[in-house]
């Protein structure tokens, strides 16, 4: 069997169009290099979003109880959690592990210097899950141990077994904290280094008294009890029993929600953005299957000749671009799915968890569907130009270009799928309104350049024609010429810039509410852990 036949065999129980779109694939992918590039860019930044995203919840999710460093927590400020509760979660089961952080002064006794320290005293039973590292046992010895940041064994020149001050207690350095598991839970923001002492040791600094900004934490760990619905019942039983508490509560799965919320916006933000570039790209796959629908003209006129339908056509030539679409939305995931996983060592170095980070379903599959659709809605249109064109015009074409309007049919499909494309956009989203908004700005922005061009083009043709060098003459007339691509182009280059402005003027605007937010009698500078028979002569 000859080798056409043998191909010919092993797809003869194709559909007819697709078997056509198969043979016309045969000639390589000429003239679809800017179709390939405008999906894999889109594609493979919305993977690289989703899978990051992904990751990063994931993690949160996984790792909750070590993040929270219990299965409940409770926090307050300025004086302990209420003993009746204390009883009352002892009454349920639960474990209770008490912390208190308060910011101070930290003093080296072999330098002089001092600086500011996030001070954290927790006792016997800490953590209750993850694992501090050094171990803690040496923080409940008799004599007076610290653990420090390591950024502070450079900042002062410490070494372990040095001496620091902290209020009216002279500590040795007992080592310096690799991992402390519930740093991100604890909910409140980290102006400075760690330094952790014992509760006991704390008492004797004096750092605490009436009017102290210490912030009290009681951590619980219910053996029993391990699912979160659960845990959230114990939480609502504890507003219902103690309606005064004024405390702030969350359980494991809430471990770290200013974080997770970032995490949201973050990804939301990077989504949109990506979705936007893969509109723009959209304009991109329009104007290259528009020039290579141009370039098939002769075979189009052909078969029709010879009697293929509309419909036929219509199918051979989606075919082609949905398997054309195939390969670049495949590279586009795997990039934006690999990319991250190779460098994901990196991305563990900037952020504060440590992220397991691997490809997901859900990740590929809403990547994958952005990108069928995208192709779909800036494909259809000149393919059903083309079907609806009739012989004798697609031979003229290359003198006189003719542009048939798509039948009904081509733009109720494209409508349907631009809905479905805003829709799925929306319900995935983190803030749903928020995306709709997004893309009510995207579509008016689309007509606003569409009309801009229009108007351009317009007043181009209204300019005189022999006046001004060739070049300039030539050039006008190419803007005006019959099948021109100026609209497009302009439409293109507007909603990129569009999309680059945006950018920056959001962080504009963040980086302007930070500077000029600031009240004008912001002081200059301030000072901490003062005490109170220190307050008269630091007056003075």
């Amino acid at each position: 069997m000859q080798p056409n036949a043998q191909s010919n065999y092993l797809f003869s129980w194709l559909p007819l169009s697709l078997r056509f779109a198969i043979r016309e694939l045969r000639g390589g992918l000429h003239g679809f290099r800017i179709f390939l590039l405008c999906l894999i860019l889109g594609v493979g930044t919305i993977a690289a979003v989703q899978t990051v995203s992904h990751a990063l919840i994931t993690t949160l999710d996984q790792d909750g109880r070590d993040i929270l460093g219990a299965d409940i927590s409770l926090r307050q400020i300025y004086t302990p959690i209420p003993q009746d509760i204390q009883i009352w979660l002892k009454e349920q089961g639960g474990i209770l592990q008490h912390n208190v952080e308060v910011r101070s002064n930290l003093i080296a006794q072999k330098s002089g210097e001092s600086i500011l320290v996030e001070l954290k005293a927790v006792d016997s039973l800490y953590p209750l899950y993850g694992s501090l590292i050094p171990q803690p046992d040496a923080l409940f010895s008799n004599e007076p141990t610290i653990y420090l940041d390591p950024a502070l064994q450079e900042r002062l020149s410490l070494n372990i077994g040095d001496k620091v001050r902290l209020g009216r207690v002279i500590f040795t350095l007992g080592a310096f904290i690799t991992n402390e598991p519930d740093k991100l839970g604890s909910g409140g923001f980290q102006l400075a280094p760690r330094a952790m002492i014992s509760t006991t040791m704390l008492e004797k600094t004096g750092l605490i008294g009436t009017g102290t900004m210490a912030y009290y934490y009681l951590k619980v760990a219910f053996p029993d009890r391990q699912d979160a619905k659960e845990l959230d019942q114990i939480l609502v039983d504890i507003e219902n029993a103690f309606p005064d508490t004024h405390a702030e509560m969350r359980n494991f799965r809430n471990a770290a929600p200013e974080l997770q919320g970032f995490i949201n916006r973050l990804m939301l933000f990077l989504t949109l953005a990506a979705l936007t570039a893969l509109f723009v790209g959209g304009l991109g796959i329009t104007n290259a299957v528009r020039s290579y629908m141009d370039k098939r003209l002769p075979v189009l006129a052909t078969m029709k000749c010879l009697g293929a339908s509309g419909s036929l056509l219509m199918n051979i030539y989606t075919w082609q671009i949905c398997l054309i679409a195939s390969l670049g939305i495949f590279l586009g995931v795997f990039i934006g799915t690999a990319g991250p996983w190779t460098f994901s060592p990196l991305i563990r170095q900037l952020l504060p968890i440590d992220v397991h980070i691997q490809p997901t379903l859900s990740g590929i599959a809403s990547a994958s569907f952005f990108g069928f659709l995208i192709t779909l809605i800036f494909s259809l249109l000149p393919i059903g130009q083309a079907r609806e064109t009739p012989a004798a015009d697609l031979f003229r074409d290359y003198i006189t270009p003719q542009r048939a309007w798509p039948k009904l049919d081509i733009i109720l499909t494209i409508l349907f799928l631009s809905l479905i494309l805003c829709g799925f956009a929306i319900i995935t989203a983190y803030k749903p309104t928020l995306a709709l908004w997004f893309i009510i700005g995207c579509l008016v922005t689309f007509i606003l350049f569409r009309l801009l061009a229009v108007v351009l083009i317009a007043l181009t043709k209204k300019m005189p024609s022999q006046v001004g060098y060739p070049a300039r003459r030539l050039a006008i007339a190419n803007i005006t010429r019959p099948g021109n691509s100026s609209a497009h182009i302009i439409l293109s280059l507007g909603l990129g810039l569009t999309l680059l402005v945006a950018i920056g003027l959001i962080e504009g605007n963040f980086r302007a509410a930070i500077n000029e937010n600031l009240p004008n009698d912001a002081p200059a500078f301030f000072f901490i852990d003062i005490q109170p028979e220190q307050l008269e002569p630091f007056q003075n």
